[in-house]
């Protein structure tokens, strides 16, 4: 079975710069585990597999890279309730919208190939496989940016110094980072499917 980078990065999160290393190096990866094919079919096949496998782990990543954000969101949020000083929520609120701008960033990292499965794009994988009869894996794309269509945060314009904001964004996170989780543990699963497909190769040993 052929292993991916699909575990959770330490708590000292790189930033978009790994992530995009991590993508350059996933193509070579699953290469090393491929056999020679003997027809054009078989080829274009499994080239169409290690795309689609290097675009999930890609968005894989960058759903990692997401969690990590938001949980330091939910933290940020949480203090700002503990506190009733409106100086002090006003530099939590200044915090909190530093570190959702790392978002940008790690999404647009998640380009594999000129595909990317989170950004503002429209891109999605559609993979012909060998199988009974015709099969086609379909991956569709999934926007995780910030504003409508994508995570949906709103900011604190009002800088966490009223309770009711503070409860609106405190949902708003719960609810990206259920949405997240739920996707990553999908890519994850995808790829794995589809890497499944990929020849062995020990097989041209016997």
């Amino acid at each position: 079975m052929i292993g991916f980078g699909f575990f959770k990065r330490k708590a000292d999160t790189p930033q978009a710069a790994e992530i995009e290393a991590h993508v350059a190096a996933s193509l070579e990866r699953v290469k090393r585990h491929m056999r020679p094919v003997i027809s054009e079919t078989a080829r274009v096949e499994q080239d169409a597999i290690i795309h689609a496998v290097g675009a999930l782990e890609a968005a894989a990543m960058a759903v990692d890279g997401l969690t990590d954000v938001l949980s330091e969101a939910r933290e940020l949020v949480e203090s700002a309730s503990e506190t009733e000083s409106e100086a002090k929520r006003a530099l939590i609120a200044e915090r909190y919208d530093e570190v959702l701008g790392a978002i940008g960033p790690i999404t647009a990292a998640a380009d594999f190939d000129g595909v990317n499965l989170v950004d503002d794009s429209q891109d999605a994988l559609s993979v012909a496989v060998d199988g009974p009869g015709d099969i086609t894996f379909a991956v569709a794309h999934v926007k995780l940016t910030l504003g409508d269509g994508g995570l949906d945060l709103p900011p604190p314009r009002e800088a966490f110094s009223t309770d009711d904001e503070i409860i609106r964004i405190r949902d708003a996170v719960a609810e990206a980072l259920g949405r997240i989780n739920t996707l990553g543990e999908r890519f994850c699963a995808d790829a794995a499917m589809l890497a499944m497909r990929l020849p062995d190769p020990e097989a041209t040993q016997h």
